[in-house]
């Protein structure tokens, strides 16, 4: 990890940076997500592009209050089965989360680090005449 060499990138002004996302669930399993359009190995973990992970917002504190974060479409990524969701593997699974120079995926640094509460699955609204 080279966190000073991803903040000198930042400071250059043109950059180029993506998320990335690790979750080890409970039974010990890691998967690894991005946002940017290639796989990339970030922190030792390759991290899937395009697999559906969005952050939404962060919300952090002092004290002995609790964070809380919320990831929209965190588990619809086709690695993800529901028997596994419905078994509760991804209850409590800790969460990772990095900011990454795609253009030198050895440069990142970790903004966030937590797990995931109870999961629950919703169906999603599909279709041109479908309301969100």
């Amino acid at each position: 990890m080279t966190g000073e060499a991803l903040y000198a990138h930042l400071e250059s002004g043109a950059t180029t940076v993506c998320r990335a996302w690790t979750v080890r669930r409970t039974d010990g399993l890691l998967l690894g997500f991005t946002d940017h359009d290639r796989d990339l190995t970030v922190d030792g973990v390759l991290c899937r592009a395009d697999t559906g992970l969005t952050a939404r917002a962060l919300q952090q504190t002092t004290g002995l209050s609790v964070d809380n974060s919320e990831a929209a479409g965190a588990l619809s990524d086709a690695s993800i089965r529901e028997a596994d969701l419905l078994a509760g593997r991804f209850d409590g699974a800790e969460v990772r989360a990095y900011l990454v120079n795609w253009a030198s995926p050895g440069d990142w640094i970790e903004q966030f680090r937590g797990s995931f509460g109870e999961i629950t699955a919703r169906a999603v609204p599909f279709g041109p005449n479908c309301a969100a």
